[in-house]
Formats: structure tokens, C-alpha cells, sequence
């Protein structure tokens, strides 16, 4: 009969998978837009100097984004607040991610104001009365013309410039303040070969394109957009608040098309402050513009060249200048409507008028890192990622069969069920599917393998030391929890770290790792015990060689203990080997932490590395520097596959390029694009160490908890040197560390611990078991009982890792080989770091100093059948000679003795030398003694005691 609680298990379970059933067929899984393509920016509030960032705000700003993103028809985008006034946009499936970025780049702000009497004089026009208007060619010829009285008042913006490289400055976006500078640049203090020059208060900064329809002003008439393109910059007066026109007093605006001339145009209609503001701007236009036609002469005809003009600026972009006729106008415009021209296209007009209805936003935000993703390349990360995660979980399944035969297949169903459940919950929550949440998917394969070992190995032992099959189904459990919960909390801990931390890519790494660590505690605890359960009642599956109870429980008998200089020397060596690489070589930081623009470009004609360096240089000269390499099949010296690294490149530039690259060699797919600022790169870094550290405190804090505080330091200890060596090997690999890497390596912290923990709960176990035995002794013990579960819990979480390096695609394998480093450090740390540190810390205890060491064995570690009689040196320098027996173990013998059948005396062979041979071990029952006969024994041995005694 089955008991009621595993009967209720399985009914749990068989209905958990009947829901998962059912919910696959109502729902699909949601994918990120790194798998089906799309673009993603992360937007950073800046406020103006003295103020905060409301909560109000970010809620303002949140809802004035998703109009402008719903706008564009778009299935299902995700804009979300974040940490640090920040509000993350991924719009997946989006055919053209640069109208994306331009929209929720754009802030809104939208200024209407006289040009001629606008321009700041002195700066964008002469003090002289009718000198003209005066471009400046860039930003730092504008701000250094300032004069000295406006550079030394208060500055909305601050930029700085590499002196001797001033095209443009370091920080695309200007900073509001100094420290935000400092931030931007990513230094503590200004560079000596860096200055700084502001925008003067109550000023804006204008740009206009040389590829504008409408020009730019006094007379630059618009160039093709084959040319390059070429920004002009003006600076304006702000009129006061009482006076100044802005997007705040639109009604509505809306995209038409001009009944006279046919092209697009953006209609205005203002509210009646703006339409009272408007009018009254237009109307001095119109009279200044009659009074200088007056003034020179009054000439029929002539009328065209004394017309004003406001100019329309968006976003620091000058739209527009229209011009006010004075004659057709004499009282300028009323009505309260009004009218931009001059547009490149109907879809940039669709765009304008869509900024100016969904209202500007409360506060000013600059793109912290954009990318864009094609669809082609979305497809293939989701097929190289399934790949990887089948064969992942293929390989460990066939892994399981071999080592643990029948236990193995109870194992893969567990897997199974463990798979099943995983994907109800992620489509129950539901949680968007990323690369990085693929690779925590299959490292969640590992996890869920490893709580079965755990399991697996404790029953064997139980089983080898006598326990009847359910008895030591249910002590194998009992035990194993203990280790499966230290050492499952740990991930937790790192998981939540990353989750809390890390930025949206690796959030999904951090939440479906720790998702899929609670679900495999399910099925391992829960699942897999029930299982076991219900075959246990079966007499075929109470055999030790169908649960693979039959091989040699030991296999290494190694003094790790005794030789702790050895494994300490070498140890140092490879720490300083690895630190010297870091120290020399450095670390290969990409594109994460240094900041800029990566592109992957794939043509259809086949190109040489020059060729479309020169491509780049057309259209930005400073592209000059940018890191050009030719990837996939090689023809020769040309490819069809680039990756370019270079600076921050504008969205207008990259789209520059991508028209060249068509025309030149054809593109075969959209180019893929991701930008991140300087400052963003270098936060992340922050970040990055400071999870690093938070890390490592929550884990000796949870470690002196759980064991004590002396366990923690080997740990530690371990975990650096496991940190050290990883930075060490990219460092002499030359492989390039990005926020993948970093997210693996702090996995690692996770998965380093987890052989630890493994032999120190043993340790800690034996230390009360092992009453006569010197700490050395203890340790060594603990490490022969452990080194088969280790090594397989090590080598079960490798195989679905090996799979994902082999079969996933770039960002899997940046995943899979930092933890394939970090794992097999952590496999040897635990063994000839930390247990051999833990010996030298423990060892120096009163309770230890003073032992002589015994040569007694546990009776799982000799067999119950030789635990009798065998005596095996235990080493680690202890003189074990006439050493007492471990009580345990000897009263395990003595029940044995009591509970084996008696067998007839037979007459003992004769050796060659005719004496008697050593006695053979006395066979104990099949099952071995159980709990109640060591128990009966122990009564016994108390008895026998008091009798001497008295």
C-alpha cells in the first residue's frame, strides 16, 4: 500500500504536468527581442541642476512613452521603470528600430522663438545691427565664441572636449552638473588633456542638419542624402517663461500633406495662451519686417527679402524656420494654428506629430546603450539556443543511465518532470525568453541533475552500510536535504545578487536560474522521493545492482589532508601566474564597459576588411580608428560578415552606412547595432564589483550561520582563488569580458561552493561520528566518502555547460566558458584548497590538538561485510597503532555478529607454511543490522560497562 503523503505527491505531480499540458496549448512562450529581433533602449532621467526626479515623473514619463511606442502598431512592447531613474524599451519585431530610438529619444521639448532676434549675440550674430546670422561649423566653435561674462554665470549643460580632438565632445548628451560629468566620462576628476565649456542658463544649443529640406539659415540650401552629413550650430536666446511658446501650449498636431506644394507638413492648433503667445510673436515679425522694407526704400518686389522668420525647434534640432509675410499677414497669424514645412518625408512627418500630441517629457533623458537586432539573427540564437538546450539535456540524461543504472533512469524521468514543470511556470508568470534566460534554462539542467545525485549517492551509502532499501531511501533523503538546501541557497543567494544588481539582459540569466533551482528542489525532494517510494515496495529493485550499489564504495584513498603545502604552494603559483596575465596583459573589457557602437554588418558580395573600413570613413572620418574584423567563411582576403567597433555613432550615422554598404555591396540582413555610453559601461563595471563583494559577504554570513565561522574562511579563500584564476585565463586568452561574463562569473560564487558544501557538511558530520580521530584524519575521511559525488556533481553540471559552448552562439558561449572555468576551478578548490585550510584552522582547537588518531573506518567507507574485522591506516601523519575503534562503527559490528546465522565450524586450510590464516569476516544478514539491533547492542555495551564498574 502506498502512504498517503507519496500518494498525494504523485497525484500533485501528475496534475502539475496536466496543467502545463493544458496551458502549452493556450499560451506561447513571449520572446525577447533577441530572439525574434527588434530594438532596445535604455533611457537615464537627467534633471536640471538643484532638482530630483519625482516618482510622479517617472510615472509621467513611463505613460508619454508607451502612447508614442503604441503608436507605431507594434505587438506587445515592454518599457519599464528601473533602478536609478532609468526606464528600459524593448520593441521586439520592429522592422525599423531607428524610428524606435528616435522616438523615445526625443524628449518633446518644443520651442517656438524669433530667429533673428533669438540668436544670442556676439555668439550666432554680430553685436552689429543687421550683420547677418553667423553658423558655427561645430559644438566647440559655439561654446568657446560664449563670451567671458556668460562662461562664468551659471551653465544648463556641460561638455567636454579632448583638447586637440574637438569635432565633438566626450559626452554626447552634456551633463547638468560636474559629478554627472565626471559619471559620463567615467574618471574621478577632469583629465588634465580634457576641457570643459558650458551652455549658458536660459540658452539652448541648436543643431541643424545640412540634409534638412528646409536648410539651414542665413542660406545653406540642403545637400543630398548621398553626401556627408554636416551639422551647423546655433545658439538661442530662451525667452522668459511669461513669454516663451513651447509644446506645453499645443492643442493638437497632426501629419497632412500641403494643398499647394504636395509635400508633408505638420499641423498645429494651440491652446489660447499659445495661440495669444503665437499671434503676438508673428505680429512683431510681420511690423519688423515691414519697418526694414520700409527703411530701405519701400520697392515694389523687394518685399520677399525683409521677411522674419521664428524658428521651430525639437529636441535641440532646428525643424524649421518659416518665414512671416508681412504683406499677406500685416497683423502676423491668427487663429491659433500654425504649420511646420520643410520635411524630408510623410513617415518623419507622421513621427513630429506624434511626439507633439503624446506631450513633451517631464523631464530630460539621454539613451544610455540602444541596440538593434534583425530578425534573421533573432531566429538563429532561438535555433542555436533550443539546440543547446536539448542536447544538454540528452547528454546528461544518457550520463545519469551510465553511472547510475536503474537509479539513472529514475533520475532522466525526474528530468523530465523537471523540464515539463519549468516551462508551465516560465508560460504561467509569464517570463520573456532571452539568450541569457536560455543559458540559466540549461544551467538549471545541471542544478536539477545534482539534487539527484546528491540523493543518489547518500542512499547507496545507506545501503552499503546495511539499512534495508526503504530505510535507506528514507535516511538518504533525510540527509541529503540538508546538503541539497545549503548548498542550492548559496545559487539563491547569487541569483538574487545578479537579479537585484545587474541590468535587464542578465536579470532574465538571474530569474530563471533561481526559478529553475526552486523548481528542481520540487522535483528532487519531492518528486524523485516518491518515485523511489513506490519501486521500493518492488523485490526486483531491492538489489544492489540494479541501483548500482554493487561497485567498490571508495576508489581513491589519497591523503589530501596531510600534503597541504603542496596543494597551498601551487596554489600561490597559479595565483601569481594569473595575477601577473591580469597585471600585464589586463583584461580584454568589451563593448559593456568601455562604451561605443558595435555593428555586425553581413553582406551579400563578398568585401575585403578595407574596403568597408572605407565605407566607414565616407560617412564619419573619425572611423577611421574603428576595429574592423572579417568574420565566418573567409574567400581570399574578403569576407561577408563583419563586426565593427568603434565610438558612439548617432542613429542618423548608422543608417548612413547602412545605405552606403547596400549600394556598394548589398546587405543580406538589417546591420545589428548596440550602443552603450561610456558612462553606462563604466557603471556597469561598478556594479559588477560591488555585486561581487555584496556576494561574498551574504555568503560568509549565511556560511557562519549554517556551519560555523571557521568553514567560512576556507571558503572564501576558495572562491578568490576560484575568481582569480578565471580573470586569469581570460586575461592570457585574450577572450573578451562583457556582461555575460560577469554574470557567469558571479554564478560561479554559486557553483563553487557547491562541492564545498558537499564535503563540508560531511566533515562536519564525522566530526561527531569520529570521536578518536585527528582532525587530518576527519577531513581526509569525509573527502574519500564525498569525491564520487562530488566529482559527479561537478561533471553533471559540465555536460549540459559543454553543450551550450558547442552549440550555442556568442553570448551562450560567453555564458558556458567562464562557467566551465569556474567549475572545474571550483571542483579542485574544494578539495586541495578549502578542506585542506579547514584542516589547519580546526586542527589547533583543544578538542583536536591532543588526539592520537585512529585507524577505524566508517563501515560505509569498508563495506558492512569487512567492517568487522579490517583495520586500513587512515594517514594524514597520525600514528593510528593500538588506536581505539570508532563506538559507532563497532557496535554496527556487533549487531551484525548478533543478527548472523550460526554456521557449522569447518576445519581452517593450512597455509604453505602450516599456520592457520587470518579468520574470515563473520557474514552478516542480507539486509545488515538495522537501527533497533545497533540500538539492542548499545544496551548491551552499557550493561557490560556497569557490571565492570562495579
Amino acid at each position: 500500500m502506498l502512504r498517503r503523503s507519496t500518494f498525494l505527491i504523485l497525484v500533485a505531480v501528475l496534475a502539475l504536468l496536466v496543467g502545463t499540458g493544458v496551458l502549452s496549448f493556450l499560451r506561447v512562450p513571449v520572446l525577447g527581442l533577441d530572439l525574434q529581433g527588434g530594438a532596445e533602449v535604455t533611457l537615464e532621467a537627467q534633471p536640471e541642476k538643484g532638482q530630483e526626479v519625482t516618482e510622479e515623473q517617472m510615472n509621467q514619463a513611463v505613460q508619454i512613452l508607451r502612447n508614442r511606442v503604441d503608436a507605431l502598431g507594434v505587438s506587445e512592447p515592454q518599457i519599464q521603470k528601473e533602478q536609478g531613474n532609468r526606464i528600459s524599451i524593448a520593441v521586439a519585431g520592429e522592422d525599423d528600430p531607428s524610428r524606435v530610438f528616435a522616438l523615445v529619444g526625443s524628449t518633446g521639448q518644443l520651442y517656438f522663438i524669433d530667429l533673428q532676434e533669438g540668436l544670442t549675440q556676439g555668439v550666432s550674430r554680430s553685436f552689429v545691427a543687421g550683420a547677418g546670422i553667423a553658423p558655427k561649423i561645430s559644438l566647440y566653435e559655439l561654446l568657446t565664441a560664449v563670451p567671458k561674462e556668460l562662461r562664468e554665470g551659471d551653465q544648463s549643460l556641460l561638455y567636454a572636449f579632448k583638447k586637440g580632438a574637438t569635432d565633438e565632445p566626450l559626452n554626447e548628451f552634456g551633463a547638468v552638473d560636474e559629478d554627472q560629468l565626471l559619471l559620463q566620462l567615467g574618471e574621478q576628476s577632469i583629465p588634465a588633456d580634457v576641457e570643459v565649456f558650458g551652455v549658458p542658463k536660459d540658452t539652448i544649443a541648436v543643431r541643424c542638419s545640412n540634409q534638412s529640406p528646409a536648410g539651414c539659415p542665413p542660406n545653406i540650401t540642403p545637400v543630398p542624402s548621398t553626401a556627408g552629413e554636416r551639422f551647423f550650430w546655433y545658439l538661442f536666446d530662451l525667452p522668459p517663461p511669461d513669454q516663451r511658446l513651447t509644446g506645453d501650449d499645443l492643442d493638437s498636431a497632426r501629419s497632412d500633406f500641403d494643398p499647394q506644394t504636395g509635400q508633408p507638413v505638420v499641423l498645429m492648433d494651440f491652446t489660447d495662451r499659445g495661440a495669444e503667445l503665437f499671434g503676438s510673436i508673428t505680429k512683431q515679425l510681420a511690423e519688423r519686417g515691414r519697418s526694414g522694407w520700409s527703411a530701405a526704400g519701400a520697392l515694389q518686389g523687394t518685399e520677399a527679402g525683409f521677411f522674419q522668420n521664428f524658428a521651430i525647434i525639437l529636441d535641440g534640432e532646428l525643424q524649421t524656420y518659416p518665414t512671416i509675410d508681412f504683406v499677406q499677414n500685416p497683423n502676423g497669424i491668427e487663429g491659433g494654428s500654425a504649420q511646420i514645412t520643410g520635411l524630408d518625408s510623410p513617415g518623419e512627418a507622421n513621427d513630429i506629430a506624434l511626439v507633439l500630441q503624446s506631450g513633451s517629457l517631464p523631464v530630460r533623458f539621454v539613451a544610455l546603450s540602444s541596440s538593434q537586432v534583425s530578425a534573421t539573427l533573432g531566429e538563429e540564437s532561438l535555433r542555436q539556443g533550443l539546440i543547446a538546450g536539448l542536447a544538454g539535456l540528452l547528454l546528461m540524461m544518457i550520463y545519469l543511465v551510465v553511472f547510475y543504472r536503474f537509479l539513472g533512469l529514475v533520475a532522466d524521468l525526474a528530468l523530465i518532470i523537471f523540464a515539463a514543470l519549468f516551462y508551465g511556470v516560465i508560460l504561467a508568470i509569464p517570463v520573456t525568453m532571452t539568450l541569457p534566460g536560455i543559458a540559466g534554462m540549461i544551467l538549471t539542467i545541471g542544478v536539477a541533475a545534482d539534487a539527484n545525485i546528491v540523493v543518489f549517492e547518500r542512499v547507496r551509502e545507506e545501503y552499503r552500510s546495511g539499512k534495508t532499501l526503504r530505510a535507506a531511501i528514507s535516511a538518504g533523503y533525510s540527509r541529503g536535504f540538508r546538503t541539497i538546501l545549503d548548498a542550492n541557497a548559496v545559487t539563491l543567494i547569487t541569483a538574487g545578487v545578479l537579479f537585484v544588481a545587474a541590468q535587464s539582459t542578465v536579470k532574465g540569466f538571474a530569474f530563471l536560474l533561481a526559478l529553475g533551482v526552486i523548481v528542481s528542489m520540487f522535483t528532487s525532494v519531492f518528486a524523485t522521493r516518491a518515485i523511489l517510494s513506490v519501486l521500493s515496495g518492488f523485490k526486483w529493485f531491492d538489489n544492489p545492482r540494479v541501483i548500482g550499489a554493487t561497485t567498490k564504495p571508495v576508489r581513491w584513498r589519497f591523503d589530501f589532508a596531510g600534503r597541504k603545502r603542496l596543494w597551498f604552494g601551487i596554489a600561490a603559483l597559479t595565483m601569481v601566474v594569473c595575477a601577473a596575465a591580469i597585471g600585464f596583459r589586463g583584461l580584454n573589457l568589451g563593448l559593456d564597459f568601455t562604451g561605443g557602437t558595435r555593428m555586425g554588418i553581413v553582406t551579400e558580395k563578398p568585401a575585403t576588411v578595407e574596403e568597408v573600413r572605407g565605407v566607414l570613413t565616407g560617412v564619419d572620418g573619425d572611423l577611421r580608428t574603428a576595429v574592423v574584423r572579417g568574420e565566418g567563411q573567409q574567400t581570399g582576403s574578403t569576407f561577408t560578415s563583419f563586426q565593427v567597433d568603434a565610438k558612439e555613432i548617432p542613429a542618423g550615422e548608422i543608417q548612413t552606412i547602412a545605405q552606403q554598404v547596400n549600394q556598394e555591396y548589398g546587405l543580406a540582413q538589417e546591420i545589428d547595432v548596440r550602443t552603450v555610453s561610456a558612462s553606462f559601461g563604466s557603471e556597469i563595471l561598478r556594479g559588477a564589483l560591488l555585486a561581487l563583494a555584496f556576494s561574498l559577504l551574504l555568503i560568509i554570513i549565511f556560511m557562519a550561520v549554517r556551519f560555523d565561522w571557521k568553514y567560512s574562511v576556507p571558503m572564501v579563500v576558495a572562491l578568490l582563488h576560484d575568481l582569480v584564476l578565471a580573470a586569469g585565463v581570460y586575461a592570457i586568452s585574450g577572450r573578451e569580458v562583457t556582461s555575460a561574463s560577469i554574470a557567469a562569473l558571479l554564478t560561479i560564487l554559486g557553483y563553487s561552493l557547491y562541492d564545498t558544501i558537499i564535503v563540508f557538511d560531511r566533515v562536519r558530520e564525522n566530526e561527531r561520528a569520529l570521536k578518536r580521530h585527528t582532525y587530518d584524519q576527519i577531513v581526509n575521511i569525509s573527502l574519500w566518502e564525498t569525491v564520487t559525488r562530488s566529482l559527479n556533481t561537478s561533471l553533471s553540471t559540465l555536460v549540459p555547460i559543454l553543450a551550450l559552448f558547442i552549440f550555442g552562439g556568442e553570448t551562450l558561449q560567453d555564458f558556458a566558458f567562464a562557467l566551465i572555468v569556474g567549475i572545474a576551478s571550483g571542483a579542485y578548490s574544494s578539495f586541495f584548497i578549502a578542506s585542506p585550510l579547514l584542516s589547519v584552522l580546526k586542527s589547533r582547537e583543544p578538542e583536536y590538538r591532543g588526539r592520537r588518531g585512529s585507524d577505524e573506518l566508517p563501515a560505509f567507507i569498508l563495506g558492512k561485510e569487512a567492517a568487522a574485522v579490517q583495520r586500513v591506516p587512515v594517514a594524514a601523519g597520525a600514528v593510528a597503532s593500538g588506536g581505539a575503534a570508532d563506538p559507532d562503527a563497532e557496535l554496527e559490528v556487533e549487531a551484525a555478529d548478533l543478527e548472523a546465522p550460526v554456521a557449522p565450524a569447518e576445519p581452517a586450510p593450512k597455509t604453505p607454511d602450516g599456520a592457520a590464516p587470518a579468520a574470515p569476516p563473520a557474514a552478516p544478514s542480507a539486509g545488515g543490522p538495522d537501527d533497533n539491533a545497533i540500538e539492542a547492542a548499545r544496551q548491551r555495551r552499557e550493561q557490560r560497562r556497569g557490571k565492570k564498574r562495579r
